[in-house]
């Protein structure tokens, strides 16, 4: 019975100590996220850097709905904490058992897109307002790991797909999507992604991705996904082609259009 209660005393003794440490690593992190200080500007050049870190937006025009993202990468981490600007905190992670023991390394999180009838640009915004995010988090082995990425909410106009040539040969042109945003101030494309995609009736998806620098205005599919499509395996679903194209500070509009299936 004594023994019971000894571990039960335990057990609240660990919980609370594990709360205090989640309460003192916020406040720290917080601080030092805000703080301009020599202290605090002492902690940030000492903490390991985290490098690449991004945060960006990622609008599908046509379903016209907005998603942030966030990617890190690191040697290995075990807690992660993301702020704006303003100090408030956006993302926690914190790795748990045999996660925690093994580590995490690069990391990409997307949040869910909510159709414009459930959030506009607006409230995406309001939620997600402008600045640096900072990132503060713990290696695996213990040190402070920091790095902050700006997040804009310049987003381009989407490119115009024209996909009247893509049979026989597979070729995709587009136009230079519209750089002006909100403000009037021209908007800079500084490359694309093209993802062609083949979805078959049991649901199987093939893909053919690629970069292209921000000059680019053609791409031609290369011959074994054309011969794919021409000679599939199984009953074609859909045959999609996505175009996203990115502005400085990381932002993707993404433009897509069905192709018309040959008979």
């Amino acid at each position: 019975m004594l023994s019971a209660k000894v571990s039960e005393k335990s057990k609240r003794m660990r919980k609370h100590m594990r709360l205090l440490t989640i309460i003192l690593l916020t406040a720290v992190a917080v601080f030092f996220t805000m703080g301009e200080s020599a202290l605090a500007k002492g902690w940030k050049k000492k903490a390991e850097k985290l490098d690449p870190v991004k945060v960006f937006i990622e609008w599908n025009s046509e379903d016209s709905d907005h998603g942030i993202q966030f990617f890190w990468d690191s040697d290995g981490f075990t807690r992660m904490m993301v702020f704006n600007e303003s100090g408030k905190k956006v993302l926690d992670i914190t790795t748990k058992n045999g996660v925690k023991d093994q580590g995490l390394t690069e990391t990409a999180i997307e949040s869910v897109e909510p159709p414009e009838s459930e959030q506009t640009r607006d409230q995406f915004f309001e939620r997600f307002p402008e600045g640096w995010y900072h990132f503060w988090g713990r290696s695996s082995e213990g040190s402070w790991l920091y790095g902050k990425a700006y997040f804009s909410h310049d987003i381009l106009e989407p490119a115009v797909l024209d996909l009247d040539d893509f049979f026989p040969d597979g070729e995709i042109k587009w136009t230079k999507p519209e750089s002006d945003d909100e403000t009037g101030e021209s908007l800079e494309v500084v490359g694309y992604e093209i993802v062609i995609e083949l979805v078959l009736a049991d649901e199987r998806v093939y893909k053919e991705t690629t970069t292209l620098p921000a000059g680019t205005r053609g791409y031609v599919v290369s011959e074994t996904f054309m011969e794919l499509i021409d000679n599939p395996p199984g009953e074609i679903d859909e045959l999609k082609v996505e175009i996203l194209a990115e502005e400085p500070t990381g932002n993707k509009t993404i433009s897509e259009e069905e192709v018309e299936l040959e008979d």
